[in-house]
């Protein structure tokens, strides 16, 4: 028997696999069809919380650009996350046709994510 898939997010392809998951098919593709997709894989551990991070920045809304943090090293790194929906204030003038997250924005994130790594 073959095994199944495995897909892994990584940055860099020398990084070791700290996500990785096992895909697998039931053959029944009505009962995978009938599940929602939040329900099909699990969420990514959640080192803090929204409430957390607002603790230790002091930007809010619309520059308080991390939602939650999945990996912490204390002084040394942070991994986070920013969930974006096409109905953010940026999309509509950003290239209507093709709407993408300003560059600009992007950096500050990262700022955003060495700031609570450096706590």
């Amino acid at each position: 028997m073959a095994s199944s898939p495995t897909f892994c997010l990584r940055a860099f392809k020398e990084d070791p696999p700290h996500f990785c998951r096992q895909l697998t098919s039931t053959g029944d593709s009505s009962s995978s069809a009938d599940t929602p997709i939040e329900l099909k894989y699990p969420a990514f551990p959640m080192v803090m919380d929204i409430n957390q991070i607002r603790e230790i920045l002091p930007h809010r809304f619309p520059f308080l650009l991390v939602d939650r943090v999945i990996e912490y090293n204390p002084g040394v790194s942070a991994v986070g996350i920013k969930n974006v929906t096409i109905n953010d204030n940026f999309f509509p003038g950003h290239f209507p046709e093709r709407p993408i997250m300003p560059g600009v924005l992007m950096v500050e994130v990262s700022h955003l994510i060495a700031f609570v790594a450096r706590v």
